[in-house]
């Protein structure tokens, strides 16, 4: 994943090697775009901060609601589809004011956004379920496809994951097909992602030379913008109605206030938004233009412009001429926002060049006549898995609402300490999770030209934006919802908790002003009993078949319908039960109040008999895993052969450490 950016010239004639080879078009077009400047420039004073209202001034949007998806592959979309359900059913999807989102986020509201109007939000996000029992296996019981576990409509967002060749093997297989086809290796990934998660929605494809047919616009008047300058431009047009939605990638870069190291490279933040697509911020790093080294960021170019270079920057420094050798596409940005797993088929893939993505970048804080160096890009959970820190760059977001996909339930390790998925301690400035030293604040820049060590989780060090002192208040705000209040075991309730009048931090790195405070809704993807113990007996069993749900494995791309359905039916179940804590979000600030007294919150030992019993008798659940963090799923799931371990357990007062992981 951290590898040196490559050389032009090395790209250049690899390129052009593999078109001798193959026969592949290089001819390029010359196009025009408009330039956003997000700093200042030679051509005039520092802009105004980033604001969503400056491109959507007329969408209602009470309470400045931000809404952020994490990345998380094909779980993360089957969540998504479940969160988006539950949030139309609540009356409130369309004042969402932005959405961002991050890989498997993105897979999900790509699609969402951009969706033509020949398919209707009922069949791309398919029927709430109020009655979670009425859910059934296949057809035999109901016949009502929106009940049946085993349906999934092609129009439906949840269709994507359900292909069948959508699985990990087969797309690196099919990768190796379009690479000796004449697929360019570093669109490849790309490619597969317009076919797969694009395409099933007409939102995908592409030219006899492998380019793009479509780039990406804002609304009616922004598209005809572009079009009048570039009449051979075709455009998807975001749907009427939808949020500024800003898709997440990253592009590798060297920080100037610490060591460049030739095995690991930092990642300034990429966003691709319906109107421009760029580095917003002004990261204090370079990167390799044209063998010699560049500021990067200061603001985006007209979506269709990007991956190009330099021809000619016009007088007033808000158009530029490009040369392209492709437009940049939906499935580009959608491809780079989850190129994690492209940088895994490196190790599937035999004599193919490094597949991740890349294009040709130039700063928009100083472009000149000929910028333009092909450069790697990645996957936008590697720098900032939430999504939250690219919303906040926006000043005029003032309530967030963020749902992280977790690779493991809320736990407690042995001194009392609550575990959390790694996605939310670096929004505070905190590594993520150790056993044995919890969490630890990332070191200060040495400003001496040292380097930070890599195991310190380097990549996710420029992602706070929040006080670090409010984190334990999300430990405890989540460990009270998911136990309600102390009364039940950890996965009981649904992990979501309101934390209010949070301050911000100002942030270079991401373009965050800092200095207001924000209300955060909090949605963890944790298991909950409350949710199973609603379900038929035959879909129960069902469930019981993966240990880990809904804590799935991301990286298997390929899930079948039962699966997809069961994870946003319970997604939207979250949203719907913890329906006022979302629907306040869109009120006047006055109104938000929290669900919780806060008083339960964190253990002070885990000699606490509360917290013994609901830890304890939790992991033992679930005995096929041995360790508490991943034992939280089934509790309500017991049966009575179960009772007798639980009750010992429960009485074990957990003073004797070893005896207790034993016990465990």
């Amino acid at each position: 994943r951290h590898t040196s950016v490559k050389k032009a010239s090395m790209e250049t004639t690899r390129l052009v090697l593999l078109c001798m080879s193959i026969g592949c078009a290089l001819a390029s077009t010359t196009t025009t775009g408009s330039l956003l400047h997000t700093s200042a420039t030679t051509n005039g004073p520092a802009p105004s901060p980033l604001r969503v209202d400056s491109f959507d001034p007329d969408r209602y949007t009470p309470g400045n609601v931000g809404v952020a998806f994490s990345g998380g592959g094909s779980i993360a979309l089957s969540n998504v589809m479940g969160y988006l359900r539950g949030l139309r059913q609540l009356g409130v999807l369309d004042q969402v004011k932005a959405i961002s989102t991050v890989s498997g986020g993105t897979w999900a509201t790509a699609p969402y956004t951009y969706l033509p109007d020949t398919i209707t939000d009922d069949e791309f996000l398919g029927t709430y379920v109020q009655d979670q029992s009425t859910l059934s296996l296949t057809g035999l019981t109901t016949s009502d496809p929106a009940l049946q576990l085993d349906t999934m409509s092609p129009t439906c967002l949840g269709f994507v994951p359900t292909q069948a060749n959508f699985g990990f093997l087969h797309l690196a297989a099919e990768a190796a097909i379009k690479y000796a086809q004449g697929v360019p290796y570093y669109r490849l990934w790309n490619h597969l992602i317009g076919e797969y998660v694009l395409a099933p929605f007409g939102l995908s494809s592409f030219s006899a030379d492998n380019c793009p047919t479509h780039s990406f616009c804002g609304n009616a008047s922004h598209c005809a913008e572009a079009q009048a300058a570039n009449p051979n431009i075709q455009l998807h047009q975001r749907r009427a109605g939808r949020p500024f939605h800003i898709m997440n990638a990253a592009m590798f870069v060297r920080p100037n206030n610490e060591q460049a190291s030739d095995s690991f490279d930092f990642l300034a933040p990429v966003q691709g938004t319906p109107f421009m697509t760029g580095i917003m911020s002004s990261p204090d790093a370079t990167f390799t233009d044209n063998g010699a080294p560049s500021a990067v960021g200061g603001g985006g170019v007209s979506n269709h412009a990007f991956d190009s270079q330099v021809s000619s920057v016009g007088p007033n420094g808000e158009q530029v001429s490009v040369q392209q050798t492709c437009t940049f596409g939906l499935n580009d940005m959608t491809g780079a926002s989850s190129a994690a797993f492209a940088e895994l088929f490196n190790n599937q893939l035999d004599n193919i060049p490094n597949v991740a993505p890349q294009f040709s970048y130039w700063p928009v804080s100083s472009p000149t006549n000929g910028a333009g160096t092909m450069t790697r890009f990645s996957d936008g959970g590697t720098l900032e898995n939430t999504g939250v820190a690219s919303l906040l760059a926006y000043d005029d977001i003032d309530n967030v609402i963020t749902f992280s996909y977790a690779t493991s339930p809320i736990s407690v390790d042995s001194s009392g300490t609550i575990v959390l998925d790694g996605a939310y301690p670096p929004l505070f400035g905190l590594q993520l999770y150790k056993k044995g030293q919890g969490y630890v604040p990332y070191p200060s820049p040495a400003n001496d030209g040292s380097s930070l060590p890599n195991n310190l989780n380097s990549e996710f060090r420029y992602d706070q934006v929040f006080e670090t002192a409010a984190f334990q208040d999300l430990l405890q705000g989540l460990y009270a919802a998911t136990t309600n209040n102390g009364a039940d075991p950890v996965g009981t309730g649904p992990a979501v908790y309101l934390m209010k009048n949070v301050k911000v931090l100002p942030n270079q790195w991401f373009g965050v002003k800092g200095g207001k405070t924000v209300n955060v809704l909090f949605v963890y993807g944790n298991p909950c009993s409350e949710w199973y113990s609603q379900l038929a007996d035959t879909v129960q069993l069902f469930v019981d078949t993966m240990p880990k749900f809904p804590q799935l494995d991301f990286l298997e791309t390929y899930r079948p319908a039962r699966v997809v359905n069961l994870l946003g039916h319970l997604a939207a179940w979250v949203v719907t039960t913890k329906g006022s804590l979302f629907t306040q979000m869109f009120a006047a600030p006055s109104t938000l109040e929290a669900e919780t007294d806060g008083t339960v919150g964190q253990p002070d030992s885990r000699g606490d008999s509360k917290y013994v019993g609901a830890v304890v008798a939790s992991a033992v659940g679930l005995c096929v895993v041995a360790a508490i963090a991943a034992a939280l799923v089934v509790y309500r799931r017991s049966r009575a052969p179960r009772a007798e371990n639980e009750q010992a357990l429960l009485a074990f007062d957990g003073s004797d450490s070893a005896a207790y992981d034993q016990e465990v």
